[in-house]
């Protein structure tokens, strides 16, 4: 019996199953790879976008997480933030005018 990649693939992720270890805990589905595989093992890195729309996700990913802890009422005091991530925030429509006013400019 030839043993292939995508087998040995397999039989290491049944074997780490077994162990308790398959996925780091996550609870993947016995015989899977991770969703960064397709086919035979081979790594297929997500497609890049224009670097415009990179800049916008990287903002979204410093924006986001703030915009949730105003909406939760997490944040109690001010928040000192970077110039583009208080634009950002002060255009939100779903914000209110008094979550708004926690987030004030911080020292670049």
């Amino acid at each position: 019996m030839k043993l292939t990649e995508e087998r040995l693939v397999k039989m290491i992720l049944e074997e780490l199953d077994t162990m308790g270890e398959g996925a780091g805990g996550t609870g993947r589905a016995r015989g899977t790879v991770s969703p960064g595989f397709k086919g035979g093992g081979e790594y297929t890195p997500r497609e890049k976008g224009t670097e415009e729309e990179e800049a916008k996700k990287a903002l979204a990913l410093q924006v986001n997480p703030i915009v949730t802890l105003l909406m939760m009422g997490a944040i109690r005091g001010v928040l000192p933030v970077s110039q583009e991530v208080y634009n950002a925030i002060q255009g939100r429509k779903d914000l209110t005018d008094e979550q708004k006013a926690l987030v004030i400019l911080g020292e670049d």
